[in-house]
């Protein structure tokens, strides 16, 4: 991998695998948290979501269910039995409690004989019901039979157009032990502009069923019906299986989704509040994207780093490089004082190579013109100057004088003849 190559590119080389790894193996381990942190905050609000409907619900059929019960204990302490009697109670109660669309005063033999009754929603038909025999209802047979106060499933209206009705009813026992019935009907629309504001966040979708699996109320994108039983769906079955505070995977209704459900404990409805995987999943998609540009962005300004260290570490060596090459070529000295962003190191060996080229240049080699005669060298100037003199001007040489023997022959002969 590194052969043949520049020290530049082979620092390069190095660096990006040791950039690349953590950075690859961090965003995966975030990704992976994040997901993971998708899913528990999505759940929680799917379970704060659910747990909200769920209170609503319960205070609704709570508070009316102890208004009807108030009334019915009332009436038999006044021991008020006559029709004129319960209408003044009924409409007393009504008045006093927004959530009932309509109270009834029921006798023994299941005849309504008192009413009364709230303006019905526009486009709704609603006739008087005194006179109607409702002993087939099972909030008359439930309080006849157990003389405690009782609220019903979810059920359609006979007179109230074509909506869901819940009935909340209480015993009214007469001094001959006989058992009447006091009954509201329950305005659910509190319910359903609750349920409608939480299907308008992010695509949530709420369903409603009662004790036995029937649909009160469900998003529209759900495609389920009104009082449509649930019981037995794949759907319910699912969910039977899971804790009340876990939320859960399930592919139906179009799509996967996150499914979260609360219980109205006391009164047995079930409220489930449901959110596409492919928004979490989204989610985690944005921030890989995020992350991953966010690595990018981070590895491209390490490579950048990493190039200009390099490049300050081979620039030097480069320079060094050429000044060898042309001090081989030419016996010139071209390198500069490195500076001193340079490393030590280079510093150092540039110093050490530029003392080795001044103590080079100062060896002689090549043609060097001397006089045949006299024996002076000629210089770069023209000048002739005695071998001694050019030798110490253009060496590191000193010289120190003695005498040859042929030249002690020629010049001191009686010397070499003593001796």
């Amino acid at each position: 991998m590194f052969k043949n190559r520049k020290l530049r590119d082979q620092l390069l080389i190095g660096v990006i695998p040791v950039l690349i790894i953590p950075l690859v193996l961090m965003d995966l381990l975030h990704v992976g948290l994040n997901y993971n942190r998708q899913e528990y905050n999505a759940s929680q609000r799917l379970h704060d979501f659910s747990a909200n409907i769920s209170d609503v619900l319960e205070n609704h059929l709570e508070i009316n269910r102890r208004a009807v019960a108030t009334m019915a204990r009332a009436l038999q302490r006044e021991k008020e039995f006559t029709p004129d009697g319960i209408n003044d109670w009924l409409r007393q109660t009504g008045e006093n409690n927004p959530g009932f669309f309509s109270l009834i005063g029921i006798d023994e033999n299941g005849k309504v004989i008192a009413s009364f009754r709230r303006d019905p929603p526009p486009g709704i038909k609603s006739s008087s019901p005194i006179g109607d025999i409702v002993s087939d209802r099972t909030y008359f047979t439930e309080v006849q039979n157990n003389k405690v106060p009782y609220v019903s499933n979810a059920f359609m209206g006979r007179r109230i157009g074509s909506g869901i009705i819940v009935a909340v009813s209480a015993p009214l026992t007469k001094p001959d032990g006989k058992v009447m019935v006091v009954e509201g009907t329950l305005d659910m629309n509190k319910l359903y502009e609750v349920a409608d504001r939480y299907s308008g966040w992010v695509e949530k979708s709420v369903l409603v069923l009662d004790p036995e699996g029937q649909v009160v109320y469900s998003s529209l994108n759900l495609n389920l019906k009104q009082m449509q039983k649930m019981a037995g769906s794949d759907f319910l079955n699912a969910m039977d299986k899971v804790k009340l505070a876990d939320c859960v995977h399930f592919s139906g209704f179009g799509e996967d989704q996150y499914v979260c459900q609360s219980l109205v404990a006391r009164y047995g409805w079930r409220v489930f509040v449901m959110q596409p995987e492919r928004l979490v999943q989204g989610e985690t998609l944005r921030y890989i994207f995020f992350t991953f540009g966010a690595a990018l962005v981070l590895f491209v300004l390490a490579l950048a780093a990493t190039r200009a260290m390099a490049k300050s570490i081979t620039r030097p060596l480069e320079k060094l490089n050429a000044s060898m090459n042309v001090f081989l070529g030419a016996g010139e000295q071209t390198l500069e004082a490195m500076p001193p962003s340079a490393p030590l190191e280079v510093r150092t060996l540039a110093n050490n190579f530029m003392e080795m080229q001044d103590k080079l240049s100062k060896v002689l080699s090549g043609l060097l013109p001397i006089c045949s005669h006299c024996k002076k060298i000629r210089d770069g100037k023209g000048n002739w100057n005695p071998v001694e003199s050019y030798i110490r001007k253009n060496t590191e040489a000193e010289f120190t004088h003695g005498i040859c023997p042929e030249c002690m022959k020629i010049h001191y002969e009686e010397y070499v003849e003593k001796k």
